[in-house]
């Protein structure tokens, strides 16, 4: 995404989201990278300062083919042209929790109950969570502020059948679900909330929660898959996170929405939507700060929290690994993306993409007109092959209709190299009524040989 080197901050997003939850659909059998492998090869560099428009610079050295199947757009940059920066997540001195204590909360008949206890005694203290949670603290220059290991908090079967719906209201906890978990803990049926508990309650199939969120109520299994928030339990917060069955029983599908779930409630403990309890403020969350954030938010259309950043919500699955026998997501790391690296780890392989010129991640294109703009093609390692280049439409994607058309020096798609730059041209073909989304997005699609597929999203709005 001449010969280029990332002149900044080379990491990009390798998936992007549709909601504040995972997409839960894991195919039969699917072959899930090994995060113990990915992890060999992670660099950790420096922690990242807090509310950071853009990551520190760091230069990597980036290995470009110099026989590319297609030739390099020729033509002379204007000076000082760069390609786009990823955003760093800032966090809004909400806090994190420093040493989760995890405890799994299942029913009576649940045939996961073991599993799913056995799954966070080990998550907490794997290499994915030291990879997920790698330069989250308090404060950028005290290691002490920092997520760092945490603990079981045990497993725990509720003696009794659950409701068939399940109301929470968290700007109130208003409904039965806060109760139900209120109820147990004064019943010692849970343990107490120690310093920083999150619970995880996990409920069976056919078991429906309804959420509201500032004045807006959601539907489990409709519009979303999961969620975490907190209670106050007498004097002491406590996190939780809640996880309807959306898969039929797919252990791979709980699991992942499990994992993301808990690396969020660990670096955005106390908020969801812009509802804290007792006026805590967020966390770790990608906020606005110019046409190209508000970008990426746009893509994710509703989630910029950590692990909604790194959500495959086209059905590829690039967004799991395999954490032992069980999966797990991958989620967005500030210290990746500052080392020059792929922002969601772990990470499978060398990350490579193509990355618009900085500040054309938003396009104001005329109806029947046109809009060009420069890329880089851009790899934090050997790409011998290249990759080929084309576009995702998203509109596309959730309509069956499409309102623009994309080409790369003047094809529909192209075989790119590390180094090369790419003319983007889009056609504005139909106006459709996008008022929803903020304009049109399309997204930049690389794909290598293998299947492995990295995404930029650039936004349109057709005048």
């Amino acid at each position: 995404m001449q010969r280029l080197a990332w002149t900044q901050t080379a990491g990009l997003l390798l998936a992007l989201t549709t909601a504040c939850v995972p997409d839960l659909a894991v195919g039969p059998g699917a072959a899930l990278p090994d995060a113990g492998q990915a992890l060999a090869t992670l660099q950790l560099d420096a922690m990242l300062p807090h509310d950071t428009a853009d990551a520190a610079p760091h230069d990597a050295h980036i290995k470009a083919d110099i026989q590319p199947d297609a030739a390099p757009l020729d033509v002379s940059l204007p000076d000082g042209i760069t390609h786009a920066m990823l955003p760093v997540v800032g966090n809004a001195h909400g806090g994190v929790l420093h040493h989760p204590r995890l405890v799994t909360v299942t029913f009576a008949g649940d045939p996961h109950a073991a599993k799913l206890g056995q799954f966070a005694a080990e998550i907490i203290h794997s290499p994915w969570w030291q990879a997920v949670t790698a330069g989250y603290c308090d404060a950028p220059d005290d290691p002490s502020s920092c997520i760092g290991a945490g603990s079981d908090g045990g497993a725990f079967v509720l003696p009794f059948a659950p409701e068939s719906q399940y109301l929470d209201s968290v700007n109130d906890g208003a409904g039965n679900l806060q109760p139900l978990l209120l109820d147990a803990i004064a019943a010692h049926q849970l343990p107490d909330p120690a310093t920083e508990t999150m619970y995880l309650l996990y409920f069976p199939a056919g078991v429906g929660v309804a959420m509201v969120a500032d004045g807006v109520h959601t539907q489990s299994c409709q519009t979303f898959n999961a969620y975490h928030h907190a209670l106050m339990v007498g004097a002491t917060r406590a996190a939780y996170a809640i996880m309807p069955d959306c898969a039929g029983g797919n252990l791979d599908a709980i699991t992942v929405a499990a994992s993301h779930e808990i690396v969020e409630a660990a670096t955005d403990p106390w908020s969801i939507a812009t509802s804290q309890p007792n006026g805590q403020a967020t966390g770790y969350a990608l906020t606005p700060y110019n046409n190209d954030t508000q970008t990426w938010l746009r893509a994710q259309l509703g989630g910029g929290e950590v692990a909604d950043l790194c959500v495959d919500f086209t059905g590829a699955q690039t967004d799991r690994v395999a954490m032992g026998e069980f999966a797990v997501q991958r989620s967005w790391s500030n210290v990746s993306v500052q080392g020059g690296h792929d922002p969601c780890v772990p990470s499978p392989g060398p990350y490579f993409n193509v990355v618009p010129a900085k500040g054309r991640s938003y396009e104001s294109v005329g109806l029947n007109q046109s809009k060009s703009f420069f890329a880089f093609a851009l790899a934090d390692g050997a790409m011998a092959q290249g990759w080929t280049l084309d576009f995702f439409d998203l509109w596309s994607f959730y309509t069956g209709s499409s309102a623009v058309e994309v080409a790369f020096n003047g094809q529909d798609s192209l075989r790119v190299h590390a180094g090369d730059v790419v003319q983007v041209t889009i056609t504005a073909v139909d106006s459709p009524d996008v008022s929803q989304w903020g304009g049109y997005g399309i997204l930049l699609q690389s794909t290598s040989d293998d299947g492995t597929v990295h995404r930029w999203p650039v936004w349109v709005h057709v005048k």
